[in-house]
């Protein structure tokens, strides 16, 4: 059977088609009479384990039946199943028969059951859904393979080696036949050793039974290093144009390990921290994928599988570090390198700090501030028990999709405008502040959240210039996002997108810091008697 590489077949039920694999330990090869052991194999798929009871001098004994019991052969009986097979009975039709990969090795594996693939996954190096064992439930039959390459590290980690048992029959007209005509055995030997028997009947029917034994295929010394966590194959690295500023010049550089130097070993080499620079729109595949990619300040990160840290400089590039190339997957240093340019400013100053000073980085940053305030927002005290006036969104990292925009892309613009929109002015309990409005007697009915919010404000006699800084650029979001995202109309607007963005950033950031501390102030608070907290204390006071 072709079958012993890539993805290979490890079990099939279907058209009078019988395989199924089991693991074997390596050793029980060794005995002399283990063709003759096995090809006595007389057993369906396994169902796992099972219960029961033995009689031993007529008396019942309870007992745990292994997946493999009773299989015909010494060695297969001490085997271990990759599949079983699971029928839920009575539960929904259609939906009665389904396939558990063997617990052992999916934890060891790492693998999950994901059900619009039908398949047990893990992540690749690129942070890609890979399928490793895959399922098909037809009315034709059954039939479940599996990642040769992961398959054989289990192998590799538990001394087995993979057997598959199969029964085949073939016929024209007549499906039943007695074990008459010519008979042979078969044996292969080498990588792909097979033993079976056939039998011939006329030139209409004929089947052949057996097994086949894979054996690992890759060296000790290779698998050694996949435990180890790296590369099965060597990796690739890609070269990009960077700043080798340990030699004062612009040149072609690898991110290979050895092609870098360091401060700690005198050589040739430029430094690993040498930056690559960027257009802007290299980030913008990673922001239009939210899913899989994390865009933080500094960092994008892939699923857990790859992070790169990066930086903007004043000419609006984004640098990255050779070093920080190499540790993507090959595949992606390509994507990076298709945007790969000449620098036209030296590095931030943040990184200049940062990296190379070692030095804390001050400076205002309103996107990484506005997280800070969002993420301590207080609580407002309402008839005794804590309420929110703005709660964050649900999630682990509700604020990974805010971002700063960094190319003149309208999409990227308007895209980071509903979300600015949406960590913010969504999040305010309309509910709550109407609440704190019909304490003050300003309700009405008709008003959302912000009016509500102005109202409020104002009959807390808080200055009109204060309300203003606190609600206006809240208001000026809401129209942007209100008025078909822009404003502007169809055409992209005569200003820097980038700039425009941060500047809206660094006044709701503001507008989001004062609302908190009215909140702090017991602004948003209402007594159980259904008084406003702050105008009770301002009479008691």
């Amino acid at each position: 059977m072709e079958t012993t590489f890539g993805t290979i077949p490890i079990y099939i039920s279907a058209d009078q088609f019988y395989l199924y694999s089991v693991l074997v330990p390596e050793e029980h090869l060794q005995a002399k009479d283990y063709v003759e052991d096995i090809k006595g194999w007389n057993f369906m798929v396994s169902h796992g384990w099972g219960y029961g009871c033995s009689y031993e001098g007529g008396e019942a004994k309870k007992q745990l039946f292994p997946p493999l019991d009773d299989t015909g052969s010494y060695i297969l009986d001490n085997g271990e199943p990759i599949l079983f097979y699971r029928h839920f009975y009575g539960f929904e039709e259609g939906q009665e028969v389904y396939f558990e990969l063997n617990q052992r090795i999916a934890h060891v594996l790492d693998v999950h059951w994901v059900e619009r693939r039908s398949a047990y996954c893990k992540l690749d190096a690129l942070g890609d859904l890979k399928n490793v064992v895959e399922v098909s439930i037809s009315e034709r039959g059954y039939l479940a393979t599996m990642d040769f390459d992961e398959l054989e590290l289990y192998m590799f980690l538990t001394d087995t080696a993979l057997i598959r048992v199969f029964d085949v029959t073939r016929y024209r007209d007549n499906p039943w036949f007695e074990d008459q005509g010519s008979k042979d055995q078969i044996s292969l030997e080498g990588e792909s050793e097979l033993h079976a028997h056939r039998v011939i009947v006329a030139n209409d029917r004929s089947y052949l039974r057996g097994f086949q034994v894979i054996r690992r295929q890759t060296p000790d010394e290779t698998i050694t290093q996949v435990v180890h966590g790296r590369a099965r194959r060597p990796k690739q690295y890609a070269s990009f144009i960077a700043l080798d500023w340990k030699h004062g010049v612009v040149a072609e550089c690898s991110c290979a390990p050895d092609d870098l130097g360091n401060y700690f070993v005198e050589s040739d080499l430029p430094f690993q921290i040498s930056p690559a620079f960027f257009r802007p729109e290299v980030i913008l595949k990673y922001k239009q994928d939210p899913d899989k990619y994390t865009v933080e300040e500094r960092t994008i990160t892939c699923r857990g599988t790859w992070s790169v840290r990066y930086d903007i400089n004043k000419a609006g590039q984004v640098h990255v570090y050779l070093r920080d190339l190499g540790n993507l997957p090959y595949e992606e240093q390509l994507y990076w390198k298709s945007f790969n340019e000449e620098p036209k400013a030296g590095i931030s100053e943040r990184a200049y700090k940062t990296d190379f000073l070692a030095e804390w980085y001050g400076e205002y940053d309103p996107l990484h501030s506005l997280k800070r305030v969002l993420s301590q927002f207080p609580l407002a005290l309402q008839f005794g028990i804590e309420r929110p006036i703005w709660s964050a969104p649900e999630g682990r990292n509700p604020f990974s999709r805010l971002a700063y925009v960094v190319t003149d892309s309208k999409k990227e613009w308007e895209d980071q405008i509903l979300e600015l929109s949406r960590v913010t002015i969504d999040r305010l309990s309309k509910k709550n502040i109407r609440k704190v409005a019909k304490a003050l007697g300003c309700d009405d009915p008709s008003l959302g959240s912000l009016k509500l919010l102005r109202l409020c404000l104002a009959s807390l006699e808080v200055a009109q210039e204060v309300i203003e800084e606190v609600v206006g650029p809240l208001e000026m979001l809401w129209h942007l996002r209100s008025s078909g995202i822009a404003h502007f109309g169809d055409s992209v607007p005569d200003v820097d997108l980038g700039k425009h963005y941060a500047g809206l950033l660094a006044s709701i950031d503001n507008s989001m810091r004062m609302l908190a501390e009215f909140v702090e102030q017991h602004y948003f608070d209402i007594s159980k008697d259904g008084r406003s907290q702050r105008v009770a204390n301002a009479k008691d006071g």
